[in-house]
């Protein structure tokens, strides 16, 4: 990428303008980062809001033309679906915890999911429920909050606002469980077949 460079989202990267170049390591793993976070979870939080859609008619009507609707079927995709499932951790402190003594310096493991379906901060939290108001932890928490949140929150409201104006009757073609594939950290829909109408 450096010779020669290319319009790409790495030129900046490889650049040594602007302050010292970064190793080759560092380099690679912030490209790593890039298709990680900047693609991957997002195309999984895309995915499941239109699961969503496509299951339920009528919120996908209802949908079409409220646009806080449209930002909470993306909250509750985020929330009910935890694209990053979990995480790894290192504890700072000693903590107690439910009767478990975590040391500092043990490695823990978070689990976004559990959090997002815990039944004292959701009433029913296994229903998808676009109107339901409340923070989740899809993006993580405190200094480990995800830095491409805004991003990926505008990228799924644009792609739920594009997919019900040009895909209208939107719908799933069978109401099969759908199957996910999870990683160490991150859960998707492995497929989701859809139908609609012509425009």
């Amino acid at each position: 990428r450096r010779e020669p460079p290319r319009d790409d989202a790495l030129p900046p990267l490889v650049s040594d303008e602007g302050g010292p170049p970064l190793s080759l390591g560092e380099l690679v793993n912030t490209a790593v980062q890039i298709i990680f976070a900047g693609h991957e979870t997002t195309a999984g939080l895309i995915t499941a809001a239109t699961a969503a859609l496509a299951s339920d008619p009528a919120l996908a009507a209802a949908a079409r033309d409220d646009a806080a609707l449209r930002d909470g079927v993306v909250e509750e995709a985020l929330r009910t679906s935890s694209i990053v499932h979990s995480m790894f951790r290192y504890a700072q402190t000693d903590v107690e915890l439910h009767g478990t003594t975590i040391r500092r310096g043990d490695r823990v493991q978070l689990v976004w999911i559990s959090g997002n379906r815990d039944e004292n901060q959701f009433a029913d939290p296994q229903r998808f429920d676009a109107t339901r108001k409340g923070p989740h932890i899809a993006f993580g928490h405190g200094v480990h909050y995800c830095l491409g949140a805004p991003l990926a929150r505008l990228e799924a409201r644009i792609a739920v606002e594009t997919l019900l104006r040009r895909l209208p009757g939107l719908r799933r073609v069978d109401d099969s469980p759908l199957a996910h594939a999870a990683g160490p950290t991150v859960r998707r829909i492995k497929a989701l077949e859809l139908a609609w109408d012509r425009g």
